[in-house]
């Protein structure tokens, strides 16, 4: 299974196998950046583990999502993006 992504400019990378996070700048406010990091975690076999928070796991991985606005925008988000292998 491949860990999705969302879309957007990767501006930064660190870690090594097992554990790697990826910062992203992702077009749209926050919350609306929220619900589709949501939504696409679930098509993707990920299971949310609790309402509200961005905690995903499926076989073999967790993931754990942060957004914030980028530089106070509404427009643009950092998203970092933390993945562990199981």
């Amino acid at each position: 299974m491949a860990v999705p992504l969302p879309a957007g400019r990767i501006f930064g990378t660190t870690g090594v196998k097992p554990s790697e996070t990826v910062g992203i700048l992702v077009n749209g406010s926050a919350p609306a950046v929220r619900v589709a990091l949501i939504a696409m975690y679930r098509s993707h076999g990920f299971t949310q583990a609790a309402s509200g928070l961005l905690v995903f796991s499926a076989p073999g991985y967790l993931v754990v999502v942060v957004t914030r606005n980028h530089d106070h925008s509404n427009t643009k988000t950092d998203v970092v993006v933390w993945l562990r292998s199981l």
